[in-house]
């Protein structure tokens, strides 16, 4: 196999490995979203978190990393009628859902730009 063979299967592996990663971390739990039955949720803007708490930083710093996983989890939300209508019925923009987060007891916390 030559160089740029080579290469091209690297990034391709690296790709896929990327891609993976988005979902299940802890700001895109794609299986519970997908799984997701009318659990309670809490819709919170970004622009209102404390500046200086840890979630707050948590958050910057997954979406400065993985910004490209916004568009997937969009598509994921969407994918999910239960859920895509339960967000419309309060006035969230599906556009605007750039993170989610599940506590230990099944609740999502929807993070809105």
């Amino acid at each position: 196999m030559g160089m740029l063979a080579r290469m091209a299967a690297l990034a391709a592996l690296l790709a896929s490995i990327s891609a993976g990663a988005f979902a299940e971390s802890r700001y895109f739990p794609q299986a519970a979203i997908e799984d997701w039955q009318g659990q309670r949720f809490t819709v919170q803007r970004i622009e209102f978190l404390d500046e200086y708490s840890l979630e707050r930083e948590n958050l910057e710093a997954w979406l400065d990393a993985n910004g490209d996983a916004i568009e997937q989890l969009q598509i994921a939300v969407r994918s999910n009628p239960d859920l895509r209508n339960a967000l419309v019925a309060q006035s969230v923009q599906l556009n605007n859902v750039v993170a989610i987060s599940r506590a230990l007891n099944g609740n999502f916390v929807i993070y809105l730009r």
